[in-house]
């Protein structure tokens, strides 16, 4: 038996680039005092804790320190948590569907394997 993980990478398999961005930037405020800019392309590095260590750095003047992200991270899930009891419809999956490559005809290259669609939150968090 084939076992396997997804992982969501923004938006790819929840709709969740919005809540997740407004999370992310009211988990800074409250943990670095600052009103974080909520355009994405403005930061060096897309990842959470280079976003944070961008504005560490920027605004304390260093990088900040393991127990800084582990708070920022934890402030952040539990935003997350709360949104999710609140607004459950702002983390509707998007419609799956997994293809499985073989070397076979392009049919069956391209011929779904499972399709899988969420119209409530089911998702453990």
């Amino acid at each position: 038996m084939s076992r396997v993980a997804l992982f969501d990478l923004d938006g790819t398999l929840t709709r969740t680039n919005d809540i997740d961005g407004s999370c992310f930037l009211a988990a800074v405020h409250a943990e670095l005092g600052v009103l974080a800019e909520a355009d994405w392309s403005r930061y060096r590095h897309c990842t959470d804790e280079g976003i944070a260590t961008e504005l560490w750095l920027r605004h304390v003047g260093a990088p900040p320190a393991a127990a800084d992200l582990a708070r920022l991270r934890r402030r952040f899930l539990a935003l997350l948590r709360r949104a999710a009891r609140a607004e459950p419809h702002r983390f509707d999956a998007v419609d799956v569907v997994a293809h499985r490559p073989t070397g076979g005809p392009r049919e069956n290259r391209t011929a779904p394997v499972a399709s899988v669609h969420h119209t409530e939150n089911t998702w453990p968090m």
